[in-house]
């Protein structure tokens, strides 16, 4: 089966291997603005805590918009795994 992996270069789907774990690492974080320097400085302090944790991270503006942060929370915990 190795193998057949290589010959293919099979590449794993970390974020789909960690849904089967149970163990997703991922971070989803919800900015306001994305070009204030204060979230700018956020986003990237956040990047390197999630690199130096071996966790995915992935960041979404909501331009100050109350529905846009929901449907953005809702979607960031679906990509979760239900426990």
């Amino acid at each position: 089966m190795l193998d057949a992996c290589q010959k293919l270069r099979f590449v794993t789907n970390h974020h789909a291997a960690s849904l089967a774990r149970g163990n997703t690492r991922f971070v989803g974080l919800v900015v306001t603005s994305i070009v204030d320097p204060f979230y700018g400085e956020i986003i990237a302090a956040a990047e390197q805590s999630a690199f130096t944790l071996e966790h995915d991270i992935a960041y979404r503006c909501s331009y100050g918009d109350a529905e846009r942060e929901r449907r953005i929370a809702r979607s960031f915990l679906g990509l979760r795994r239900a426990r």
